[in-house]
């Protein structure tokens, strides 16, 4: 029932949103960019720091390559939460797939670092309580985002809700790329493990949180 009447809704203001939630959903995702970037940028450099000289191992091609994947799992992700808010902006379920295809890919090379080596790994970096930024720093994007979307008209709620659980901890999983030490086995356990959890907590519990405000724009039958 819930599913025929999400296709109801998108097909009734397929004509009506599409101009309006384009430029809705972009203004969102800006701001939100623009806050993210800052407020981790603020938080990583002058809370322990980046890792020294991590900029340095950027010249090996594979660690660029792999240090992008949770960035860009992260804005792939974004950038369907924010277009979901709005009826008749849904994307095919191959396109949302793609932002867990790239963690999945980053998942994967860890695993392939962990059991064949190719490097001397160091505790340069370490951060006391990486697992626990994660959490908290990724709870602290997640509000944000859902206060961006207190106007927006969310029909597809369950599927938002981890795109914007996963956006949020992928975004902080590369930082920690960059800030915490360089291990496979330490980036498993804690960083991508409060991905995990941290992204099955907001999609159980994000639907509670995505309303449909009436006094939106994007409200059915608003003016």
């Amino acid at each position: 029932m819930k599913h025929s009447q999400s296709e109801f809704i998108d097909q009734l203001l397929v004509d009506q949103s599409s101009i309006r939630a384009s430029s809705s959903s972009l203004s969102r995702l800006i701001v939100w960019g623009l806050f993210s970037s800052i407020f981790l940028f603020l938080l990583y450099k002058f809370l322990w720091g980046f890792r020294p000289r991590f900029y340095s191992e950027f010249s090996d091609l594979f660690f660029l390559a792999e240090s992008m994947l949770p960035f860009l799992a992260s804005f792939w992700a974004l950038s369907f939460a924010f277009k979901l808010g709005t009826p008749g902006r849904a994307a095919p379920p191959p396109l949302l797939a793609i932002s867990a295809v790239l963690m999945f890919f980053y998942i994967l090379f860890q695993a392939i670092n962990y059991l064949q080596p190719s490097g001397v790994y160091t505790m340069a970096g370490k951060r006391p309580m990486c697992h626990v930024e994660i959490m908290v720093y990724s709870t602290a994007l997640w509000g944000v985002f859902i206060f961006l979307m207190r106007t927006a008209a969310p029909v597809k709620k369950r599927t938002q809700s981890f795109l914007i659980g996963f956006s949020c901890a992928s975004l902080n999983v590369g930082m920690m790329q960059i800030s915490c030490m360089y291990e496979p086995l330490h980036i498993l356990k804690l960083h991508v493990g409060p991905l995990i959890v941290f992204t099955l907590i907001t999609t159980l519990i994000g639907e509670k949180f995505l309303r449909w405000d009436k006094k939106s724009p994007n409200f059915l039958g608003s003016k």
